[in-house]
């Protein structure tokens, strides 16, 4: 990955995912940590990651059995508001950034 490019996403990630916390969404646990050579190498991971990705990385915690809302019929059967918040302070994220980028 661009090394610039890479530190661009950590950094927005990070201000995103604080912003939901001071507007007081529930996410996950987050933050930045520290990716070793070593840790790539001794972990089974199936995504397109090798030793140049080793440094700074954002992290989130997962949650087993949560299911990505995906269409409009699974959203209408959400009983928590709290996903609507998060859908729109996602859609809010990204028109900031095309505004300020165009």
């Amino acid at each position: 990955m661009d090394e610039e490019y890479g530190q661009r996403v950590l950094v927005n990630e990070w201000i995103g995912s604080n912003i939901a916390d001071v507007i007081g969404l529930t996410i996950p646990e987050y933050g930045i940590c520290n990716v070793s050579e070593a840790v790539i190498k001794n972990t089974n991971y199936n995504e397109d990651i090798d030793e140049r990705n080793a440094g700074m990385a954002f992290y989130s915690k997962i949650y087993s059995k949560t299911i990505p809302v995906i269409t409009r019929a699974m959203l209408s059967d959400v009983k928590n508001h709290e996903t609507e918040k998060i859908i729109l302070f996602d859609h809010l994220v990204i028109y900031l950034l095309i505004t300020v980028l165009i």
